[in-house]
């Protein structure tokens, strides 16, 4: 007689115990994954959140054009703009904050648009510019300005598609590893704050060999992290003249790398950590 074959041992739920072991495994890492998930969604939504002040300034009035929709955009009523700006924002910062210092910019001739990322992560949209571009192909030249996590998307993208951009201003930002500017042939402008704790002006410095020997280096005496925009808490009234000197010493740094595409006399002298403006 022919040996019987061997019997499998079903467990109580009426399969092997293997089956039984791997259902266990997967369902712990689903719930692992969930959690972590979940985790990750909360994180990124604990936003910086704008000064309600600020909020304001997404208005249109009778000097800027204010339209709101994919992207927040800024435009003049009494020109037309021959440069366009690209504003990425900062990791897990509500947009909106940046308002009151790009309507200065959209004051003095730039079309200007600040693209709100999935997740306040721009790494989670970091083509948003090219989809601005195509949008807006009466702009020749484009700039991009980005801050913080913004600020490393935007390099990255300028590393990427060199050949349609004309400018980058990083804000408090440097480029990412791996991504290597040093020979392109666009103006660069690097702005940081000697108060910032979360990216120190020598942070700043240690990425220079990656991008080009002409970038200009700039630092805001006081200013933090947070300087380049109007974030929440609200800075007491005390110190809001303070504030507004040095978002000014920012923002006049910007135009001038802007004014020198507009008018296609860029400066190309390296100036390392000095602010354009005593800021005390």
């Amino acid at each position: 007689m022919d040996p019987e074959p061997p019997q499998t041992t079903l467990s109580a739920t009426g399969g092997p115990p293997l089956f039984r072991h791997l259902r266990r495994g997967t369902l712990g890492l689903l719930v692992i994954l969930l959690l972590a998930t979940i985790g990750i969604l909360t994180w990124a939504r604990l936003i910086t959140p704008a000064d309600p002040a600020a909020r304001r300034a997404l208005d249109s009035d009778d000097s800027i054009i204010v339209s709101r929709g994919d992207w927040i955009s800024f435009r003049s009523r009494d020109s037309e703009a021959a440069v366009g700006v690209v504003v990425y924002p900062a990791a897990r910062a509500e947009p909106a904050a940046y308002a009151p210092m790009l309507r200065r910019l959209a004051v003095d001739g730039y079309f200007v648009v600040l693209t709100p990322m999935p997740l306040n992560l721009a790494f989670l949209a970091p083509d948003s510019a090219r989809r601005v571009m195509a949008q807006h192909p009466e702009i020749s030249r484009w700039v991009l300005i980005g801050h913080d996590l913004g600020g490393k998307v935007a390099a990255w993208f300028a590393g990427r598609h060199p050949g349609e951009v004309t400018g980058l201003v990083l804000w408090a930002a440097s480029p990412p590893p791996g991504v290597n500017l040093s020979r392109e042939p666009w103006p660069v402008l690097s702005i940081g704050g000697s108060a910032d704790t979360i990216t120190p002006p020598d942070n700043l410095l240690a990425g220079r060999s990656r991008l080009p020997p002409t970038t200009r280096y700039v630092e805001i005496p006081g200013a933090d992290h947070w300087s380049f925009g109007n974030f929440e808490p609200a800075v007491p009234a005390a110190a809001r003249p303070r504030e507004e000197e040095q978002q000014a010493a920012i923002l006049d740094a910007t135009e001038a790398l802007l004014a020198g595409i507009d008018t296609g006399r860029e400066d190309a002298s390296p100036t390392l950590l000095q602010s354009p403006a005593p800021v005390r």
